[in-house]
């Protein structure tokens, strides 16, 4: 009967503690999901935000290059191309905003994108009459046109855009200094809801933490081996992705003749071969196809020859691997 007691005893202390640690987690998560959640929304609005303002900035100072090109520009043909493409960043800087337009929420974002509006319509005819000075070949008005009003003009709609950037980044660190607040009281009510579960809480910390230093030793332990592989390899390795190199071994360094990782990086796949290979094919296009037939298979295996940086050509094999990360 004692045995039975006991048996029950812990079984109902089992229940209460099992209730109590699902009520725990279910708390626990309930109010991390919706903080996540909230940050994570604040986050991603802010950031597309700021990648608003800054293609709207951005386009800004692409137009002033743009003005002074075609003021200094002697080619018609120079000053025509140089036009459109000043109108394609006025399209570019307009189709951005329309998109902060429907964006903004907060009062002082309204007060800053009103200015923005104020600042390009004051800015537009000052814009437009430098460069048809500049057109009509008018050069030193147009210089002084630019220098004087529009340049200016253009100066304070980047300072407002700096400004609601400014705004931005506040706001997400505003953010994410709420999100920890919020952290730190939900850390408290489970810590006090855990009063009761001490000694399982404290076993199953260690448990997982144990656990934690495992996986993490692990974790280094491969990446210290990868890393070695990596480095001590004989073979060249060149890792790329879209936007091109963005790492490299020293055995790819020593192939080329390329001082450091950073150099290489800047190089184009065309860079590192002369301006056409052995079938006639020019270099950049030669490598684009293979790179992509790598995307597309996974892999492509072909031959090529390379350019040290003292014009010796080499020929050499190269294995693409595409990975999915």
């Amino acid at each position: 009967m004692f045995s039975k007691y006991m048996m029950f005893s812990v079984g109902t202390g089992f229940a209460v503690v099992l209730a109590l640690m699902i009520s725990l987690a279910v708390v626990g998560l309930t109010q991390m999901s919706s903080i996540n959640g909230r940050l994570e929304r604040i986050v991603n609005e802010n950031n597309k935000k700021i990648e608003l303002a800054s293609i709207m900035r951005d386009t800004l100072r692409q137009r002033i290059i743009a003005m002074h090109t075609i003021v200094n520009a002697q080619d018609p043909f120079e000053k025509d191309e140089e036009l459109q493409k000043f109108y394609g960043y006025g399209a570019n800087f307009t189709n951005a905003r329309r998109s902060l337009d429907h964006m903004i929420s907060s009062d002082e974002e309204k007060v800053i994108l009103a200015r923005i509006r104020r600042y390009a319509t004051i800015a537009q005819p000052k814009v437009v009459h430098g460069l048809e000075l500049a057109m009509d070949d008018r050069n030193t008005e147009a210089l002084t046109s630019l220098h004087d009003d529009a340049i200016p003009a253009q100066q304070t709609l980047v300072a407002e855009l700096d400004n609601m950037l400014a705004l931005q980044r506040a706001a997400s660190n505003k953010a994410a200094q709420e999100a920890a607040e919020a952290y730190r009281q939900t850390e408290w009510l489970m810590i006090l809801m855990g009063v009761s579960l001490a000694g399982i809480g404290a076993a199953i910390a260690i448990f997982v933490l144990r656990r934690t230093k495992q996986q993490t030793d692990a974790i280094e332990r491969e990446q210290i081996k990868y890393k070695t592989l990596f480095a001590t390899n004989s073979d060249s390795i060149v890792l790329l992705d879209e936007n091109g190199f963005f790492d490299c071994n020293q055995a790819a360094l020593d192939m080329f003749q390329i001082p450091n990782v950073a150099e290489f990086c800047r190089q184009r796949p065309s860079d590192l071969g002369p301006p056409t290979q052995p079938d006639g094919t020019p270099s950049e296009a030669y490598g684009m196809a293979r790179i992509q037939r790598a995307m597309e298979s996974g892999h492509c295996d072909f031959e090529w020859q390379g350019l040290k940086r003292d014009g010796n050509i080499f020929p050499c094999e190269i294995s693409l691997h595409s990975m999915v990360l």
